[in-house]
């Protein structure tokens, strides 16, 4: 299988995670109410319409029950399960839509257009001495 669209879209949800981080911790008031929408719907860009292969009911990418171990979770289960049944058309469609999901989840955790331009005044002001907007 080739991964490397898979690694190339973990990191950016790690830069993605790091400005975010960035952004609600250096200033809470501003950002609180945005910090906490977005924490609070990232989870659900890990959900795939379609449902793992064989098992539809199962939406999330990240993690899900093993077909053959109950109840034990799986990490990338839609890629492990194609390796395990030695079927790697299917394994790179599943790294497909991991990698679609882990982009939309890093796109969500980026600052809006809205907020770069209110952190852009605030640096602009700063940097001249000026203390309010």
């Amino acid at each position: 299988l080739d991964l490397g669209a898979l690694k190339e879209a973990v990191t950016t949800f790690q830069e993605a995670a790091a400005q975010l981080n960035l952004q609600c911790s250096s200033d809470m008031d501003q950002y609180m109410d945005s910090c906490n929408e977005k924490l609070g719907l990232v989870e659900r860009q890990f959900l795939s319409q379609e449902g793992l292969p064989g098992r539809k009911w199962f939406k999330h990418i990240l993690q899900a029950p093993r077909l053959d171990l109950g109840y034990a979770a799986e990490a990338f289960p839609g890629i492990q399960q194609a390796i395990d049944e030695g079927n790697m058309t299917l394994g790179q469609e599943q790294v497909a839509v991991v990698v679609d999901c882990i982009l939309s989840a890093a796109d969500l955790l980026r600052p809006t257009e809205q907020e770069l331009t209110v952190r852009h005044r605030r640096e602009a002001a700063h940097q001249s001495g000026e203390t309010s907007e």
